[in-house]
């Protein structure tokens, strides 16, 4: 059951998580992953037999509800489970062919132990239990970016969606009185709230994805090595966010304004995504804005779908990833430059490499474009053939630089366009075989693919390139700029309310008149207490109005 599973993936990630010699990580790198294949296997043979168990510890009893640690085993959490295990799997392999880490083992554990925390995300159904594999997410991120200079946007984005999520979490168990999930049924039936909660739940969501005006926080990560952003891409916040939809959609559809938010920030998001993967010269960032416009795809097609998983989200998972291993086998084997206008193609030094990196990148296009036509229906047309073509004339732009523009045509000096054309030739007759063998009756399928194809031949593409050597293009951050701003004016604003409330206000007027007044009552009593007739004329005084509001008091009472 996932319970078995969920507490060996602890006890691996806990095991490899040592420091050791270089020798001996070696050794427990492999035992990590090998241990993470084994335990891959019993998942899916968990999976094909039904099985359907239910784990439940009790953490703790309060008024305000119990809190449970539950990790639910059946086919629906299974399926979800699935493509994250999948990308984990496939990510430690990365891992083990590339050495890029100076400890894997360590990389390894942390991916194992964030995929565990996941799993006991998706399986709960209590707020504590999700709010805090939420957090440990989070701080597992920070461990797998290991860059101090990337990461103070990401963690600040993140932490602030963890505090909305936790204030609209706490308006809601302040009305049902219960800390299980299944009880927001009882919230929508109050109906209170129901804006806020789900204008300020869908923002730290939106956050969480990296999605517009909130990007900022991602795409700081483009100096990370190309693995751990695949991990931060495909198994951190944006999948916790992807949960939470999965699992507050209904309490969320009760606003007005739901539909409109979501639908807004998609399109902006894809937008801006396209922007950022025509004009920007790293590859990462390129990646990282891909990313952000397949999640943009993914969120519209979950509403479209009511918020239900299916395998066809699994697959759009899988595709989307190894389409970014396919850049991630570019970049190795293309001298290792993140500057597209840098890289070297179609040398003499690994060719064959180089080749399979070209199919990696266009077999998950056609097999991802296959998917689509599946899921494709009059309510997300729009969509679907937006992030179509968006996603293929920017994939196709980069192959054409690549290709035709990069720096082997001015180093080797040799004319290599008849090589080029054989690659191409060879790329058209596999996108050929491979929508004849999965979707034969879709045409779209095959259209999509030899466009991307084409794209990837035609000249005019290649005049975009000239944009990446344009530094105010290549630098221009409106949105750091604007966040930037938005931090001066708020320190010159709190500067300006720290003089005139504390300094002037405070401490000048109120303290100053208390500090006269209390002058003026010792210097007051001071002459009182100098005087004998004063004081006992004072004390006289004082007297007489107590006993004339007491007789006023009596007389009122007995009328």
């Amino acid at each position: 059951m996932i319970a078995y599973t969920t507490f060996l993936l602890f006890f691996v990630g806990i095991f490899g998580s040592f420091k050791t010699g270089v020798k001996v990580d070696k050794i427990l790198s492999f035992v990590t992953f090998t241990s993470l294949f084994l335990i891959f296997g019993n998942f899916c043979e968990s999976w094909l037999t039904g099985d359907e168990q239910t784990f439940s510890f009790m953490w703790n009893s309060s008024p305000g509800g119990d809190i449970k640690i539950d990790i639910i085993s059946n086919p629906y959490n299974y399926g979800i489970i699935f493509p994250f295990f999948m990308i984990t799997l496939l990510n430690a392999a990365d891992n083990q062919i590339f050495r890029y880490e100076e400890r894997r083992s360590i990389f390894n554990s942390l991916a194992v132990l964030n995929l565990a925390t996941l799993i006991m995300m998706i399986t709960s159904n209590n707020f504590v239990q999700l709010l805090s594999m939420v957090f440990v997410v989070d701080i597992l991120a920070l461990f797998v970016i290991k860059d101090v200079n990337s990461y103070k946007r990401y963690f600040l984005l993140n932490m602030t969606a963890d505090m909305i999520l936790f204030m609209v979490l706490a308006v809601i168990n302040s009305l049902v009185d219960s800390l299980d999930i299944r009880q927001i049924l009882e919230y929508k039936q109050i109906g209170y709230h129901t804006d806020f909660v789900a204008v300020f739940g869908l923002t730290a969501v939106f956050m969480k994805l990296g999605f517009f005006a909130f990007h900022i926080g991602v795409t700081s990560l483009n100096q990370i090595r190309l693995h751990r952003l695949q991990h931060i891409l495909f198994l951190s916040a944006p999948v916790t966010a992807v949960v939470l939809l999965l699992k507050f959609h209904a309490l969320w559809s009760m606003s007005v304004y739901y539909t409109v938010y979501i639908d807004v920030m998609c399109i902006a998001t894809m937008a801006l995504s396209f922007y950022g993967c025509l004009v920007l010269d790293n590859l990462k960032s390129k990646i990282i804005y891909w990313q952000l416009m397949f999640w943009a795809l993914f969120v519209e097609l979950l509403k479209f779908n009511g918020f239900v998983w299916s395998n066809l989200f699994t697959s759009l998972l899988l595709d989307m990833y190894l389409i970014v291993c396919g850049f991630y086998w570019m970049y190795h084997y293309f001298n290792r430059r993140p500057l597209v206008s840098q890289m070297m193609c179609l040398t003499s030094q690994n060719p064959f490499r180089q080749d399979c990196a070209f199919v990696l990148i266009l077999l998950p296009i056609v097999l991802m474009a296959n998917t689509l036509a599946i899921m494709y229906n009059n309510t997300n047309r729009y969509y679907i053939w937006s992030f179509a073509i968006l996603f293929v004339l920017s994939v196709a732009l980069l192959i054409n630089q690549v290709i035709f523009t990069s720096t082997n045509r001015k180093k080797l000096k040799m004319n290599l366009i008849p090589v080029h054309w054989l690659y191409l030739a060879e790329q058209t007759g596999i996108a050929v075989i491979l929508w004849y063998y999965f979707h034969s009756n879709e045409i779209s399928v095959l259209g999509v693919s030899l466009a991307f194809i084409i794209l990837c031949c035609i000249n005019p593409l290649q005049k975009m390139s000239i944009l990446y050597s344009n530094k105010w293009v290549q630098t221009l951050d409106f949105f750091g700029i604007l966040y930037r701003t938005l931090i001066k004016s708020l320190r010159l604003s709190g500067k300006i309310l720290w003089l005139l409330v504390d300094r002037l206000l405070m401490e000048k007027v109120i303290l100053g008149l208390i500090k006269l007044l209390g002058k003026s009552n010792i210097r007051l009593f001071r002459q009182v207490h100098q005087s004998r007739l004063g004081g006992g004329g004072v004390v006289l005084i004082v007297l007489i109005l107590i006993i004339w509001l007491s007789y006023r008091q009596g007389v009122h009472i007995n009328g």
